[in-house]
């Protein structure tokens, strides 16, 4: 779910292909790859709380807030 206060975020994908998560002030924090289409589970156990955007391949974007 999406406040993440767990740690992870489970995210819906459509197709394979890189993502990046970014920071509200646009510093790129983590990166990594959708290895398959489904759902997939992000690590986000040490990123400091705030807002943050995660980019996929295909320009789709997801706003994220991590408690």
């Amino acid at each position: 779910p999406n406040p993440s206060t767990s740690g992870e975020v489970w995210v819906e994908t459509q197709t394979t292909g890189s993502w990046q998560l970014w920071s509200a002030s646009g510093q790129e924090v983590a990166c990594g790859a959708w290895l398959v289409p489904g759902t997939n589970r992000l690590n986000v156990a040490g990123l400091a709380p705030g807002i943050y955007i995660l980019t996929s391949a295909g320009h789709t974007s997801q706003r994220l807030v991590i408690e």
